[in-house]
């Protein structure tokens, strides 16, 4: 918790588009559409320059995945993370396991992920579409981490469907929709974006993913609805 003083500092510039946004001579749900898509554009402005502040090991996001994770991991786990971007969770993970294999379709991100963690013996960065794992280097692995993933995926149901016969147990992190309460009257108002990232093909509300779960005999094992995001270790 973090307390304050009952009389705030003025923020002039704040003050001011406060003021001129009540004095805008619009009708309320225009002025609500205006603000809600502004509101958007800064979040995601602010939210871009965070990896930015922190160092590998300090990153607030990365690391509350591991905390999530990592009791979870065994120092003789296998571990697959499909779509690992630059690889910080590859990194952060093989701290916690015997070995862990990065795939991405991005060769630059590859390329990055294994000059920045070329001392680290236990893992593996690979080129590759998702497929290409299974088809290509067949494994059966103790974790596979998907993690903001399926939101970029057409048909996610068949990914995991799939995925789940190559690992016993799948991690899932995707962006929580309910998190914002303003993403429920944009919804209603069709105010775009609803949207957290451009690429975004599914923006899931908690629901929709404990249904899949339960429709397709996934157990869960563990769930977490912080930071703005869901995290999901399910058994295969």
């Amino acid at each position: 918790m973090k307390s304050y003083l009952r009389k705030k500092p003025k923020n002039l510039i704040l003050s001011m588009i406060y003021k001129v946004g009540n004095l805008l001579p619009i009708s309320s749900i225009n002025k609500f559409k205006l603000f809600a898509k502004l509101q958007w554009i800064f979040w995601r402005m602010a939210r871009e320059q965070v990896n930015n502040l922190y160092s590998i090991n300090e990153n607030p996001y990365s690391q509350k995945t591991i905390d999530f994770l990592k009791n979870d991991i065994s120092k003789n786990d296998s571990i697959l993370d499909l779509g690992c971007g630059d690889g910080l969770i590859s990194y952060l993970s093989s701290f916690y396991c015997k070995s862990i294999i990065g795939i991405d379709y991005d060769k630059k991100l590859i390329s990055d992920a294994k000059l920045k963690y070329k001392e680290i013996n236990n893992i593996k960065f690979k080129v590759g579409i998702i497929p290409d794992i299974f088809e290509n280097d067949f494994q059966f692995f103790d974790l596979i981490i998907c993690s903001h993933i399926i939101e970029h995926i057409d048909d996610y149901e068949s990914l995991l469907n799939q995925i789940r016969k190559y690992g016993k147990k799948i991690f899932i992190e995707v962006p929580d929709f309910d998190s914002n309460d303003l993403n429920f009257p944009k919804k209603k108002f069709n105010v775009e974006p609803t949207y957290t990232d451009a690429d975004h093909i599914h923006e899931f509300d908690r629901s929709e993913l404990l249904n899949f779960f339960n429709k397709n005999n996934f157990t869960l094992v563990k769930e977490e609805y912080k930071d703005c995001v869901m995290r999901f270790i399910i058994n295969c």
